[in-house]
Order: structure tokens, then C-alpha cells, then sequence
């Protein structure tokens, strides 16, 4: 046993080594105009040439429940045409949404809007599994009208805007990853409503699919956070956003 000793204590020594090497806090922040978790996943969320980071933030809310009180933790970051906060004419919004459910909960299988949706599909990307779907959001129902108007002005904006959501639910649904395209509601060809135009539709997933790039690079090998999210602000309509995410359900096995 005493030869084995020596042994032991390298074999230990070389294992905590590896774990310092490897781990890494648990962040989220932008590593210049990528949005980064070092979660479970680790995710790297990167906006097309073109878009610029215009804010990001995290804040709690209170998702709805069949049964007790949840609480879910949300970081997010926002992009767009111009990043000097000046109006522009280009519509153009990407934001990427990462809420955390708190201990017991975890986020259900259903992750539709809410609101009438076309279009829905499956879809992989960064190697993991999703689902995609488009609609429209009235300015009313948009707890992210007041933020992006602070950060990103459109001239003459009003109205509803067109979503294409991408969805997923990595670390055992505990995690929801919502990145969101946008466009202001514009009027069509042939007169149809917009979510009828189906040639338009294409053409706007199209656009959605391009404006960002996700990854999942391997555990403690993926970028740094170089810039910390700071707290959301209070014209962030926390209600909407927790009502836009969705229900949450007790993890299973748990106990009321």
C-alpha cells in the first residue's frame, strides 16, 4: 500500500488539475457580438454580418404552473441594423432568449406561442433538436416593444411584428433557448394577410435562418465571456415575457 501512495496522490493531484483546467464558472455575456453560456449545453449564438448588439440583460420571472410557485432566470441579448441607437428604416431584430427553470421545474414539450402559428417544423441546429414556427405579435402582447425602442428605433414602427421562432430544450428541458427573428408586419403581394402569403413566408424563414449562426463547442473549450449582462430593464414587460415563454411542470418524481 505505501508504493501506492505516491501513485495515488499524482493519479489525484493530475485529476484536480484537469478539473481546474476544464471547468469553468457558469457564465452568460457576449464575447463581442456573440451571446455565450458556458451552461450545459455550452452555446455560442452569433448574429450575421449586419446585426450588431444593441442590448442584453437577465431578470427572474414567474412562469405559470398547474400546481406551486416557479421562478426561471433569463438572459438574453438583442441585435440589430444599427447599434448607435438612432431610428433606421431597416426592421431587421434578432434576439436570443435563455431562461433557466428553477429547482423542481423543468419546461414542458409543448413550446408553441400561444398565438396562431403556421409554418411549424422540426429542425436541428448546433446538434440539437428544435422546432420553428411563424406569427405574428401584436405590439400589445410584446414584452420586448418598449426595450427594443429604447435600444433600436424604427422610424414609423407600429403595429404587429412577424416572428420566426426557433425553440429548443437542451439539459433535460431544465434550459429553454428561444431565438427569435423579426420583421414589421408589411403588407403583402396579392393582398393576402401576411401569414396566408405563403411565397413570403419562404422567403422570411429564409432570412431568419441566415441571421445568426448557433454552435455547441465542447465542455470548457468554447469562448470566454468577456462582457457580463447586467440586469434588464424595468421597461422589460416581465409578465409578457414569462407569459411569451410559456408554462412550466415539476420535474418528474417531484414532490409538491
Amino acid at each position: 500500500m505505501s508504493k501506492l501512495l505516491p501513485f495515488l496522490m499524482f493519479a489525484l493531484a493530475a485529476a484536480m488539475v484537469f478539473l481546474v483546467m476544464t471547468r469553468r464558472p457558469l457564465l452568460r455575456g457576449f464575447s463581442g457580438e456573440s451571446f455565450i453560456s458556458t451552461g450545459r449545453p455550452p452555446l455560442v449564438v452569433s448574429p450575421a454580418s449586419g446585426l450588431h448588439a444593441v442590448g442584453g440583460g437577465v431578470t427572474d420571472i414567474s412562469p405559470a404552473t398547474a400546481s406551486g410557485t416557479a421562478s426561471a432566470r433569463v438572459w438574453y441579448a438583442l441585435y440589430a441594423p444599427s447599434d448607435n441607437g438612432q431610428p433606421t428604416t431597416d426592421g431587421r431584430r434578432l434576439s436570443v432568449i435563455l431562461a433557466e427553470a428553477g429547482d423542481q421545474w423543468q419546461w414542458p414539450h409543448d413550446v408553441s406561442s400561444g398565438l396562431r402559428e403556421v409554418r411549424v417544423d422540426t429542425i436541428e441546429l448546433g446538434g440539437m433538436p428544435g422546432k420553428v414556427a411563424t406569427f405574428t405579435l401584436p405590439a400589445d402582447r410584446d414584452p420586448w416593444a418598449s426595450v427594443w425602442h429604447e435600444a433600436a428605433p424604427v422610424q414609423g414602427q407600429a403595429g404587429d411584428t412577424l416572428v420566426y421562432r426557433f425553440t429548443f430544450l437542451p439539459d433535460m428541458r431544465r434550459t429553454k433557448l428561444v431565438i427569435e427573428y423579426r420583421e414589421p408586419v408589411d403588407s403583402t403581394r396579392n393582398g393576402l394577410p401576411i401569414l396566408e402569403d405563403v411565397p413570403a413566408l419562404v422567403a422570411f424563414a429564409r432570412r431568419a435562418a441566415e441571421a445568426f449562426t448557433l454552435e455547441r463547442p465542447q465542455q470548457g473549450k468554447g469562448p470566454d465571456v468577456q462582457t457580463k449582462l447586467s440586469t434588464a430593464p424595468a421597461s422589460l414587460e416581465r409578465r409578457l415575457l414569462a407569459k411569451s415563454l410559456g408554462e412550466l411542470e415539476r420535474r418528474h418524481g417531484e414532490q409538491r
